[in-house]
């Protein structure tokens, strides 16, 4: 099996997936492991050691830079985020509303 029908049966890479940071962990005969790095945009990943995946292979797909930025926010910090973007949006509502209304009187 390809590193491309690996990563197919496993539902396939999402937006936030870097490709050009694939990571292949492997086992060898003497318990040694080993990582690999492949690089899915290059045209030369077909000739990395890691393109066919071998038994217990495991592969890691790093998230990219603004996966891993938004991940530091927590439910909480979303929902206060939210909020205050809410507000800020009726308060400029408000404020249009108002300047509107005096300019036409």
């Amino acid at each position: 099996m390809t590193i491309f029908e690996g990563l197919a049966l496993a539902g396939d890479m999402t937006i936030y997936g870097r490709r050009d940071n694939v990571k292949v962990l492997r086992e060898d005969v003497n318990g040694e492991r080993k990582i690999y790095t492949v690089n899915l945009s290059d045209k030369n990943v077909f000739n990395s050691p890691a393109y066919f995946l071998e038994q217990n292979d495991v592969v890691y797909v790093e998230p990219n830079q603004s996966r891993a930025n938004s991940s530091k926010y927590g439910a909480a910090e979303t929902y206060r985020i939210s909020t205050l973007s809410v507000l800020i949006s009726l308060a400029t509502l408000a404020a249009t509303i108002y300047s509107i209304t005096r300019i036409t009187r």
